[in-house]
């Protein structure tokens, strides 16, 4: 069997087997707006800005780093 078969059989599988048991909520979950604010303050270490917030995981810098670019924000 080449790839493209093989991966279309695994998919076609996945999506018969998993498909039944997904399902979206019945109600949406209400979020507390100040536990919100909290935990986006904690993420992103400030408030969330109006233009586009991100948050990297990945990387650690030092405080020497840190100290040459002011204008970076990082949680501890």
């Amino acid at each position: 069997m080449t790839i493209r078969v093989l991966s279309l059989l695994v998919l076609t599988s996945a999506l018969t087997i998993g498909g039944p048991l997904a399902r979206a909520e019945d109600e949406p979950v209400k979020v507390d707006a100040v536990k919100a604010a909290e935990f986006n303050k904690r993420m992103f270490a400030g408030p969330l800005g109006p233009k586009l917030t991100y948050a990297c995981f990945v990387r650690r810098y030092d405080a020497e780093h840190l100290a040459r670019h002011p204008s970076r924000r990082s949680a501890p």
